[in-house]
């Protein structure tokens, strides 16, 4: 090991005073920029980590905040999902059904046209040429057949009345029996009504 006359030998120490302030002075002066430079840097790297940690929590809730809406946009995805699958059911149900009715529409419309040319027919009037298509036709066709409804509706019931006036007099007819069917309730009924009284 180096001995201390030693490092003052390798030092070489001039031996004018004033150089020896000189120096002295130099190296006061060095020391103390570099005392600053370092407190400096120390309150820069205080300045910069007090400046990382403020970031570091802002991040922090920035991505605690996009994890949350990202996990309730997954909620909303799901319920999104489960909707559509249901609106797809309603739809394919609808769908059914509105083709089930098309069809029933159109099984209707041709009973209608056929009655509507019976009835043309049985009026003796000749019926529009093509078909009506029109809703205002269409209308038109039905009340002509509701009339026309209406109208057999009339006759078969003076028809009836007229034939049990006929027929109710005849021995074994069907008017007679149910005529008498009619009389046989009315009495129970007469009876029944008896006895309670009494």
């Amino acid at each position: 090991m180096k001995t201390s006359s030693t490092y003052t030998k390798s030092l070489k120490v001039p031996s004018d005073p004033e150089k020896i302030i000189e120096r002295y002075e130099l190296l006061r002066g060095i020391r103390g920029e570099l005392e600053e430079l370092q407190e400096s840097q120390i309150n820069n790297i205080q300045k910069t980590s007090t400046e990382i940690h403020e970031e570091t929590g802002i991040r922090s809730d920035h991505l605690i905040t996009l994890r949350n809406r990202l996990t309730d946009l997954h909620k909303r995805e799901e319920l999104a999902g489960q909707q559509v699958w249901k609106w797809r059911n309603i739809l394919r149900e609808v769908s059914k059904k509105s083709a089930d009715s098309a069809i029933d529409g159109q099984r209707l419309k041709k009973a209608c046209d056929e009655l509507y040319l019976q009835v043309c027919k049985d009026l003796k009037k000749p019926p529009s040429d093509p078909p009506p298509t029109k809703a205002v036709k269409a209308s038109e066709q039905l009340r002509l057949v509701r009339e026309r409804i209406l109208e057999l509706r009339q006759i078969i019931r003076v028809a009836r009345q007229r034939a049990f006036r006929t027929f109710s007099d005849v021995p074994n007819s069907s008017f007679s029996l149910k005529e008498r069917e009619l009389k046989k309730k009315k009495n129970k009924t007469k009876s029944a009504a008896n006895g309670q009284k009494e």
